[in-house]
């Protein structure tokens, strides 16, 4: 009985073949170019010494870095010691003793001493009474006024309009919904 995978078995049967063919051709490239690149001297100027410069700067940037960082620590460590230094000269030259008497004396006051709560009324007085806004500042207050006063009332009666509309809808599919179930239970004998 043949496979009814006959095709897709020549297939990968073929591929079977060519990929390990594959591999080893690549393989052997792979080792001759590097024999070829060894004996002409290639690798050595192309690959290695490269490597081997890049390795002796990385090196040397890391003795640098170290060694910026110790000049930095002992610079630290010779101002501290340098103040420490100072610091003991002075009190080894500071021989100066201070002697200090305290007298106390209390005096009884005649009347409290004031409370540091303070209270201050201000009052407001006009500075212009007879001042007045001019009339192009009353008309278009007035106006103003009275265009927010109509889309406030506008407002407020499409919302009452949307909200009553609403509210008839949702009454509506309550009505038919209750309706459809009492229909269902009516025909299931419920």
């Amino acid at each position: 009985m043949q496979s009814p995978f006959r095709n897709c078995d020549k297939t990968v049967e073929r591929a079977s073949r060519i990929f390990p063919a594959l591999f080893l051709l690549l393989f052997m490239l792979i080792v001759v170019t590097v024999y070829v690149g060894w004996k002409t001297g290639e690798i050595q100027k192309r690959i290695i010494e490269p490597v081997q410069a890049f390795r002796a700067h990385s090196i040397s940037q890391l003795a640098r870095e170290k060694e910026a960082e110790f000049v930095a620590k002992r610079k630290k460590a010779l101002t501290a010691e340098s103040l420490l230094r100072e610091f003991k000269e002075a009190q080894e030259n500071d021989t100066n003793t201070v002697t200090t008497t305290t007298v106390h004396s209390y005096i009884s006051p005649s009347a409290p001493p004031p409370s540091n709560k303070t209270t201050t009324n201000f009052e407001f007085s006009q500075t212009n009474p007879s001042y007045e806004p001019p009339d192009w500042f009353k008309e278009r207050s007035a106006q103003s006024r009275a265009e927010f006063e109509a889309k406030s009332a506008q407002s407020k009666a499409e919302f009452e309009a949307f909200s009553a509309q609403s509210k008839a809808d949702f009454e509506k599919s309550k009505a038919e919904s209750q309706a459809k179930i009492d229909a269902w239970k009516a025909e299931n004998g419920f």
